[in-house]
C-alpha cells in the first residue's frame, strides 16, 4: 500500500477524491515513468478516461490508440483493458459519458497461450500480476466474467 500511496503523491492525487481507483493510478504512474508527458497521456485514476482517450486518439496527442481485444495480438507494453461489473463495448463506453468500471493491466510477457500482466489491485492496495488467455490464434480469448474490452498500443507502432 505504500509503494501506492507513492505513486498517488507523485502524480498528484489523494487516495480519496472520487472515481479514485489505485489501478488507475498504477497505470498512469508507469506512463509517466515510461517517459510520456501528460499530453500524451493524461494522469487518471479512472480506466474509462484512457480508453476513451484511445479511441479518439487519431485527432489528439493522445500516444495510445484502442481497439478491439480481438482485432490485435497483444505485445509487451500494450494495456489490456477488461470490465469489472457489467460486460460493455467500445461503442458503448464511446458514446457514454458516465463513469464504467473497468481495470486494466500492462503486458509484461506473451506466451504462445497467455499474457503475463501487471495491475495494481484496489482495495487491497497491492501490485500483482494478471494472467490473460490467448486462443490457438494468439489473439485474447474472451472470458464469461471481467469480460475483454480494448488493447491499446502506442499509435507510431500502427
Amino acid at each position: 500500500m505504500k509503494r501506492l500511496l507513492l505513486y498517488c503523491r507523485d502524480l498528484s492525487y489523494l487516495p480519496d477524491e472520487p472515481r479514485f481507483h489505485f489501478s488507475g493510478i498504477f497505470i498512469s504512474w508507469c506512463i509517466r515513468q515510461a517517459g510520456f508527458t501528460e499530453a500524451e497521456f493524461p494522469k487518471t485514476p479512472a480506466h474509462c478516461d484512457y480508453v476513451r482517450a484511445g479511441l479518439r486518439s487519431d485527432r489528439s496527442s493522445f500516444a495510445f490508440k484502442a481497439v478491439p481485444y480481438f482485432s490485435l495480438r497483444p505485445e509487451r507494453g500494450d494495456i489490456i483493458t477488461f470490465c469489472r461489473d457489467h460486460p460493455t463495448d467500445l461503442a458503448n463506453l464511446g458514446a457514454n459519458a458516465h463513469f464504467v468500471p473497468l481495470e486494466s493491466i500492462i503486458c509484461l510477457n506473451v506466451t504462445e497461450t497467455t499474457v503475463v500482466g501487471a495491475v495494481a489491485n484496489w482495495p487491497l492496495g497491492q501490485i500483482g500480476y494478471h494472467f490473460l488467455a490467448l486462443g490457438r490464434n494468439g489473439y485474447l480469448a474472451q472470458r464469461s466474467k471481467n469480460s475483454l474490452l480494448s488493447v491499446m498500443r502506442i499509435k507510431l507502432a500502427f
